[in-house]
């Protein structure tokens, strides 16, 4: 499990310099009991990983996978993994993708229209 150490004790400095007492608690409250209790949620999800599904890394995929998320959702973080594990990883963006569905679907209505 990655957990960034740095960051947080970065986030925890700069919540101690907050001038308002009240957001100052917030914060803290956040990055001290929310934020651990969430990295060790995912971490312990991680680690039931492969109990519960023991093949999981077995599995040989064969056919494309495609990841299509909205924007802030973590694609673009999950993107760099992907690439150093697949060779063929390609990324599109959102606009190439939109005007790729725009031309499959106006071929398929030229491929249906009378001659």
């Amino acid at each position: 499990m990655y957990f960034d150490f740095a960051t947080w004790r970065r986030l925890i400095w700069l919540a101690a310099h907050e001038s308002s007492p009240r957001r100052r608690f917030g914060l803290y409250y956040r990055l001290l009991v929310k934020v651990p209790l969430i990295a060790l949620f995912n971490a312990i999800c991680l680690a039931l990983d492969p109990i519960l599904f023991p093949g999981l890394r077995r599995v040989d995929v064969r056919q494309p996978v495609f990841v299509i998320g909205h924007a802030r959702s973590g694609t673009t973080l999950m993107h760099p993994a992907d690439v150093r594990r697949w060779r063929a990883f390609q990324r599109v963006p959102l606009p190439g993708t939109v005007c790729a569905l725009g031309i499959a679907e106006e071929g398929r209505a030229l491929d249906r229209a009378p001659r």
